[in-house]
């Protein structure tokens, strides 16, 4: 068998635009985006629960979020701040 020689008239651009698009189509199951790790701050925390910065802290007396103690600053992981909008969104429908 002798191989066949295909011949596509098309431009250099769109030849890599259509490489480029369906390399992308290809990829992007595997592409997984990273997860956030930033610490937020105390007033950052509060914002993402939608509480004042004293519930916040009652919050953290009831065990419903862990914060970090890093130097003088108190930090929140995100995953924990998710976690005990959870819980607390538990208590509140149990009464």
């Amino acid at each position: 068998m002798t191989p066949q020689i295909l011949q596509i008239h098309t431009d250099p651009a769109e030849l890599v635009e259509a490489v480029a698009m369906r390399t992308a189509e290809l990829l992007r199951p595997f592409l997984q985006p990273a997860p956030d790790t930033t610490p937020r701050t105390r007033k950052q925390a509060a914002a993402f629960l939608g509480v004042s910065l004293t519930t916040l802290n009652d919050y953290e007396r009831r065990g419903y979020v862990k914060g970090y103690r890093v130097g003088s600053r108190r930090l929140y992981r995100l995953e924990d701040l998710q976690t005990a909008m959870q819980a607390v969104r538990r208590t509140v429908a149990n009464g």
